[in-house]
């Protein structure tokens, strides 16, 4: 109610909005959401401004300033003086978070207590949050930083919150970064992958491998975490105690247990932005998966299922069909085949499916069994979202009499 006030008054007077607007959401609750407060400011012209003047010297919740920053980052104009200023009001800084050991209990209990695995999952899938740029799970993922499939089950809860809030307290074995510094003057950061004779291969914190020649070295030193303190200064308590909860469930006996299902971990989608799609779509919607040329400008990003093996639909980018305005998906993986023979595709659903392999058309089925060469295949998938709502899984069966040799191809 105190939100919709707000935002009636805004509309009669805008100054005395964001006064009043202050004044309440320096008072909320962890719990209380304030984002609808803020968009009321957002989408106004001179709201930044306004509320900007109202803030000046006055503090506000931590959490309320984070999830209005957040608010500001989605808004679609320019508002970093309103991040600046609520960076401020809040005591946001940045920093590391040394936690007291009394503060410590406190948020172990409130992981336990109150914390969601479920919403945890959401959180450490955003994309603002970059989890998976440097981590994967269950091999589908960034290779920069330790799979964590399994770390529920091999750590504490207080370790995983240092881990989130002191990057540098507590590092993995054989993922410490390795400073270079170059004859050139270049610095390179990132993990040693391996060191021959002639070079050294460092993976920086954009998942590449950045080779160095030996002879190109002028010093190496050791560094801490390439995991940079900070990232998780956007969530809220709750939302940390989630994330927490999430990870310290990953590995243990449930709904967040390894599995030996070989399921298709690792998607990748096509951007509706890449550069002469449109034209491919007119002239025929299959062309978007050809090899040739004429898709070589296409992008396909990165799209990992949850945990439990399941790509959610409902988040994958919607390529407009150019003449009916028809909803569509596209959507691909891949598999390694290094002994040639029959291997079933097992999908949850064929609802909304067309499906191609290899640029070959394929009925779409439940259970599809396919003939493969040695060599990488790419499955491709156009999902039709007015006719699929449920989330996509797709699994490897073997087929009698087989002796087909194949693997899902993992990583980012």
């Amino acid at each position: 109610r105190r939100a919709q006030a707000i935002a009636a008054l805004a509309t009669l007077d805008l100054p005395a909005a964001a006064t009043v607007a202050v004044n309440v959401l320096a008072k909320f609750k962890p719990t209380d959401d304030p984002t609808s407060i803020f968009s009321t400011f957002w989408r106004e012209k001179q709201g930044p401004a306004e509320l900007l003047k109202a803030l000046a010297e006055r503090q506000l919740p931590p959490d309320v300033a984070k999830l209005g920053i957040r608010a500001a980052r989605n808004a679609g104009r320019d508002l970093e003086e309103a991040i600046a200023a609520l960076t401020k009001a809040g005591g946001l800084t940045g920093a590391p978070m040394a936690l007291s050991p009394e503060q410590m209990e406190q948020l172990i209990a409130a992981v336990k207590e109150q914390g969601s695995a479920v919403r945890g999952e959401v959180i450490f899938r955003r994309s603002d949050q970059v989890c998976l740029k440097c981590h994967a799970v269950a091999g589908a993922g960034g290779q920069v930083g330790p799979d964590l499939g399994s770390i529920g089950a091999s750590a504490q809860v207080d370790y995983l919150v240092d881990s989130l809030l002191l990057p540098n307290k507590a590092v993995k074995e054989n993922y410490h970064a390795l400073a270079v510094e170059t004859k050139a003057g270049k610095v390179l950061t990132g993990i040693k992958v391996r060191q021959t004779d002639s070079e050294l291969v460092l993976r920086d914190a954009e998942d590449r491998e950045v080779v160095v020649a030996l002879d190109d070295i002028e010093e190496q030193a050791p560094g801490g975490s390439i995991m940079p303190a900070g990232l998780i200064e956007a969530l809220t308590r709750s939302e940390l105690a989630d994330l927490v909860r999430f990870l310290s469930e990953l590995g243990k006996v449930g709904p967040y247990a390894p599995t030996q299902a070989r399921v298709a971990r690792r998607w990748q989608a096509l951007d509706p932005a890449s550069p002469g799609l449109r034209d491919l779509l007119v002239k025929d919607p299959a062309t978007v998966v050809s090899q040739s040329s004429l898709t070589s400008a296409l992008v396909w990003n990165p799209a990992y299922t949850r945990v439990s093996g399941d790509l959610p639909v409902g988040e994958l980018p919607i390529v407009l069909a150019p003449n009916t305005r028809e909803k569509w998906s596209y959507v691909r993986c891949q598999v390694d085949v290094t002994t040639a023979g029959k291997v079933q595709l097992r999908f949850n659903s064929p609802a909304g499916l067309t499906v191609w392999i290899d640029e070959k058309a394929i009925d779409a089925a439940a259970e599809i069994v396919v003939d493969l060469a040695v060599g990488r295949h790419t499955i491709v998938l156009r999902i039709e979202r007015a006719n699929r709502q449920d989330d996509l899984r797709l699994e490897l069966g073997d087929v009698a009499g087989s002796a087909v040799q194949v693997q899902l191809v993992n990583g980012k």
